[in-house]
This record gives structure tokens, sequence and C-alpha cells, in this order.
């Protein structure tokens, strides 16, 4: 019998290993060829500037804005760029390497959000690792940036400081005190991982372990110490940070609430979870209502794609969808704390430690970013989504029914699949017309404005990235090419060259790409007007060619 239990066992870890495997498979396998895209460029830059010169991190140059610029007026430390620099040493800077080294974190998320999983809920624990695994924001965000890895650090933060499998309570702590200092010095988004340090001891009573908390503070202040011999400043300290004000933070939490719900199709499961516990006797009809709203997506992109609907139309009820799917999540969220508000006053604290553990996660996660953040995107969002999974599932979501958990998977890997393909092919756009143009261009001085991935392609294909406050080098007859639609320098230089328009390149979409993650970047930058992702059939072009007439200033 012991026999039999222990197979048993091996069996079901396999399983679960293949499982989880698979996950990560396809996670990356939607991206592994995919080109550089938005910040990869920046990332990529810096991070061979790191290589070469460890000691001088942010003593370096890039250009990322109208010109070059120092690398610690960018907002970022660099302990991802040391990880990135020197593995692209060792095995060269292509797609497929670089995004094989992406996927270690993906991997790491993935396998300890199951294992968080399994601490919190005993029933039907591989949902939630579906909804994180095969959501939109997971998948589509797997560039080289540094969401990804510091979402698979938070979540082995999280779990060190909740499970049981550490018989230390030391161990623990130092651990989380670890976590907290990498996560914290790949990006300062990370800061809210300290007081969780000393949150954990004081709810569990380990007064003793309060010096763990210390751990990242003094990683901070050592990276401090070394940016003042570096550059003569302390990063932390000077890195932007957008002005307060009441208007300002309406707009920043309608964002939040968009860009959540354009990537929680799980709600779906949510909202049968909410009808069964509130409305039980209603069930038949609110559920017939639910299949109407799941199917609504579907008819809306029929209804474009065949020119019945404009895109002004369809943003209009997706931004609605998108707001009311937001609200749902935010509003159960808020139950769960009601909740154990009511439970605290009749419990004591360490018996309801994880739960509160979860809630601080979400709730510090949301409030960093929308305070601090200059800008809201679906990657901002990612950092929560596994505790409000996780708390969704635990008290609601797993008393609807069941087909419901299918359907909302299935909606999730039919957005994921057409999100991925979109973006893919927007980053892919900027590449291959790197090479057309500079084919065309072959034996001219061409001159380049434009950054994100455009910039590390248009650079690879011989061309030179102008400076509008330095243009003595651009010559009568050289070739400008300007891209339209990405961020790029030459409005600024517009008013010191006289350039006529040669020709453009540009491209139609393919239905399939319709579902769109551009415009100009709205799945990575994100508003009230400007929702995470829409319908479209706006290229992602056009790339335009001049040739400069005359150089009017060079000042």
């Amino acid at each position: 019998m012991h026999f039999d239990s222990i197979h048993s066992n091996r069996k079901s870890t396999w399983r679960i290993s293949l499982l989880l495997f698979t996950l990560w498979f396809v996670a990356t396998a939607f991206n592994i060829t995919k080109p550089y895209h938005i910040d990869d460029t920046g990332h990529l830059e810096i991070a061979e500037w790191v290589a070469d010169h460890p000691a001088h991190p942010m003593s370096g140059y890039v250009n990322w804005r109208d010109r070059p610029a120092p690398i610690h007026l960018l907002n970022q430390p660099h302990l991802y760029f040391y990880l990135l620099g020197f593995y692209v040493k060792c095995f060269g800077v292509n797609e497929i390497t670089t995004h094989l080294f992406q996927s270690l974190f993906t991997l790491l998320a993935i396998v300890f959000f199951y294992k968080l999983v399994c601490v919190h809920c005993q029933q039907h624990v591989f949902f939630p690792v579906f909804f994180l695994a095969l959501s939109p924001a997971f998948v589509v965000g797997q560039n080289l940036m540094t969401d990804v890895p510091l979402l698979s650090l938070w979540i082995l933060f999280y779990y060190v400081l909740t499970t049981d499998r550490i018989r230390s309570e030391w161990a623990s702590y130092l651990l989380a005190g670890l976590i907290a200092s990498a996560a914290v010095l790949i990006k300062y988004t990370s800061l809210p991982l300290i007081p969780a340090i000393f949150l954990a001891i004081l709810f569990r009573k380990d007064f003793r372990y309060l010096y763990m908390g210390l751990i990242p503070v003094v990683a901070l202040a050592l990276w401090s110490l070394f940016n003042y011999f570096d550059y003569g400043g302390i990063h932390l300290l000077s890195r932007p940070i957008s002005g307060f004000s009441i208007e300002r933070l309406r707009l920043v939490c309608l964002s939040w609430v968009l860009c959540m719900g354009a990537i929680a199709p799980f709600t779906l499961a949510l909202a049968s979870g909410c009808i069964v516990k509130i409305r039980p006797r209603c069930s038949g009809v609110l559920h017939t209502f639910l299949w109407g709203v799941a199917l609504l997506p579907i008819l809306l992109f029929t209804l474009f794609v065949s020119n019945w609907l404009s895109e002004n139309q369809t943003d209009f009820v997706l931004r609605s969808l998108f707001f009311v799917n937001g609200l749902l999540v935010l509003s159960v969220i808020i139950y769960v704390v009601l909740r154990y508000l009511k439970a605290c006053c009749a419990l004591e604290m360490e018996k309801i430690y994880t739960e509160l553990i979860l809630l601080y996660w979400f709730f510090s996660g949301v409030a960093f970013v929308v305070l601090f953040a200059p800008f809201m995107a679906t990657r901002h969002v990612l950092l929560v989504l596994p505790p409000a999974i996780i708390l969704l599932h635990k008290y609601v979501m797993f008393q609807g029914r069941k087909t419901f958990h299918v359907l909302s998977l299935l909606c999730s890997i039919s957005l994921t699949l057409m999100l991925a393909v979109s973006d893919f092919s927007f980053a892919n756009f900027y590449k291959k017309n790197a090479e057309v143009i500079a084919e065309k261009l072959e034996g001219e001085t061409v001159w380049f404005s434009g950054h994100w991935g455009w910039q590390w392609y248009a650079r690879a294909n011989g061309m030179r990235q102008i400076d509008p406050h330095n243009l003595s080098a651009v010559q009568q007859g050289d070739y400008l090419v300007y891209p339209e639609k990405i961020s790029q320098q030459y409005r600024e230089a517009q008013g010191y060259l006289s350039a006529e328009l040669l020709f453009e390149v540009n491209e139609r979409k393919f239905w399939w790409e319709y579902v769109s993650t551009a415009g100009p970047s709205r799945f990575y930058n994100s508003s009230w007007r400007r929702i995470p992702w829409n319908f479209s059939r706006d290229s992602f072009g056009p790339i335009k060619i001049f040739r400069v007439k005359n150089i009017i200033s060079d000042e």
C-alpha cells in the first residue's frame, strides 16, 4: 500500500511537471523568434554597456529620447541589465538566445505560481495557473523588459513568506529578504516588498526576526553608494516621478481599471461564481446572459471585419466592457477585504496571515503603480494578477459552473493568440522594413529617426541615428528615414532641415492582425482614450523616406 502511494505520487508529480512545462513551452513559443520591440532596444544597449563597463553601469549614454543622454537619467536600477549583459557576452545577441534567457523567468513564474496556488487553494488548483500563464499580459509581455522577471521574483517572494515548506522561520525571512533585494535592484516598483517582510513578522509575532527586513534596505543603500562613486548621484532619489494632482489620479485609476479589464477573460468564471453565490434562483437566466457577454467580442469583431462597425464604435463598446470587467475584479477583491475585516475582529491575525499577505500584495502593488508610475500599461497590472486570481478563485470563482471556467480559459487562449500574433507582426514590420529600406538605399548615407525595436534594426542595417541638436554631420543629398507612428526625434529637426519626401513604406494588415496592440503604443502605454487593445485596420506604418535638400542650421 505504501509503495502504491509512493508510485501514485510520483506519477502525479510527473503529470504536474509535464503540464507546467507545456505552459512554459506555449508562452515561450509565441515569442521565441519575436523581433526586438518597444523597450527591448534600450535594454539591450544598456546591457551591452554594463557588460563592457561593469564598474560604471550608469556612466554610459543611450539615445532613447531626442538625443544621447546618460543612462542614469532612466528610471530603473541595473541588476537585470547585468544579468542580460553577461548572458549576451557569452551567447551573443539574437532573438532566439535572448528570448530563451527571458524564458527562464517565465518558467520560474509558472512553477512557483503553481506552488503558491497550492498553498492557498484546495480545489481546482490548475485553473488559476492557466489563467495567469495563458493571460494576454503574461504571454504578450515576454519581451526583453523587466516585467516578467519582476513578476517571477514577486511570486517567489510571496511563496517563501506564506509556505510552510520552509521549516526554519529564520531561513524563510532570510530568503524573502534576499529575493526582495534582487527585485528592488531590478525595478523600484518592488519597494512595497520591504514592508511586506515586516508585516509578515508582525502577523506571525516573530519579533526577534525584525532585523531581516533590513536586508533589502541595506542592498538599496549599497546600490546608492555605488551610484555615488559611479556618476556622483543617488539614482533612487533622482528618478523621474509624475507630479501629483487629483485629475491625474482620477485618470490613472480609470486607466488601471481599463487595463485590468482588458486582460482578464477569467472574469466569466468570476461572474458565474457571483451569480451562484448571490442570485442562485435566477442562475439560469443570468448564465444565459453571461453566454451573450462572452460572445459579444466575437460578434463585434465579425461586424468590424465586415465593415458594419467603425473603429470608434467598437472602441466605445470595448472600453465599456473593459471598464465593467475591471470594476468586477476590484469589487470582488473589496468584498474579500470586508470579509477579512470582520474576521480580524474575531480571529487572531496569524490565523488569517496568508490571506492578509495576499491582500497586501494586491493593494500595495496597485497603490505604488497608481501613485508613481509615469503611465499606465497592461504590464503594470501584471504584477498584481497572481494575488487577484488566487483570491477571486478561492472565494468566488470555484463556486461557479465549471463550464464557465472552461469558457474563460478558451476566451483567454483565443485573446492571447490574437494579440500575440498581432504584436509579433507589429514588431516584425520594423525589422523587415529596416532591411528593405537599407537594401534600396545601399551605398547612400542614410539617417534615421525613431526608437523601439526599429532603432536596433535600423542601426544593424547601417543607418545612422540623427541627433536634432547636432546636424553638422548631415549633408545635402543624404537620406532620412522617418517612422511616423513610433517614438522619434525628427519633429525636432524639422526646423533645421529642408527635405523632400521620396517614397514611403507601408503595408495593409491581414484580418487576423486587426486585434491590435499598436496605435502607437496602447498595449504598452494605455489611457482612458487609448484602450489597451482594440480592433483596428490601421497599418503599423508608414515609414517615410526623405532626401535632404538643404541644411538650414546646425544649432
